[in-house]
């Protein structure tokens, strides 16, 4: 969800339709620093107003990449995801259901086996910062110059394997699905 896609009309002309088709969900994609931030925040407030259950996207612009956090950037990371952790964690009060965190493996050009250690030690951060959060990590589309966590079902299946936290799930994304054939 987005306020952009409201265009000029309130929250609820645009989500009446959606109700209508059983969604009670929504995602939100959470980017503390964007100048939207304010009418995202805003946003996600109309939203649980109008009984909707909503969950976050944690923020994945390069900057956010976790790759390089048992390498010296992992401090620089925290406090990148330190705002949505805490924004999200503090909106799963008003969640009837587990408030859901999709996140992404780190990526780049570095071996496999580092970007899984970053991975690894990176989820295993955000779930003891935000213990009120279940933690989904995505399908993400391959690309030919990097090596992504997450790019396939066995990468995502070996990074939950290696967290081991019963919090971790995967989120399929079904159109990344769809991209990788």
């Amino acid at each position: 969800m987005h306020p952009n896609w409201l265009g000029e009309g309130p929250a609820v002309e645009f989500l009446t339709p959606l109700r209508a088709l059983g969604v009670a969900a929504l995602e939100f994609t959470l980017e503390p620093a964007h100048n939207l931030w304010p009418r995202m925040k805003a946003l996600v407030a109309e939203c649980q107003a109008l009984g909707f259950a909503c969950h976050f996207h944690a923020p994945y612009a390069d900057a956010y990449n976790p790759a390089g956090w048992l390498g010296g950037r992992r401090t620089e990371i925290e406090a990148l995801y330190a705002p949505a952790l805490a924004y999200a964690a503090a909106q799963a009060a008003a969640n009837a259901v587990p408030t859901v965190l999709v996140v992404h493996g780190a990526r780049g050009t570095a071996p496999r086996a580092e970007l899984m250690a970053d991975t690894v030690a990176f989820l295993s951060w955000v779930l003891g910062q935000a213990p009120s959060l279940s933690v989904a990590l995505e399908l993400l589309p391959r690309e030919l110059d990097k090596v992504k966590i997450g790019e396939t079902a066995l990468g995502l299946m070996e990074a939950l394997r290696r967290v081991g936290s019963p919090r971790l799930a995967l989120c399929w994304d079904l159109g990344h699905a769809a991209r990788n054939a």
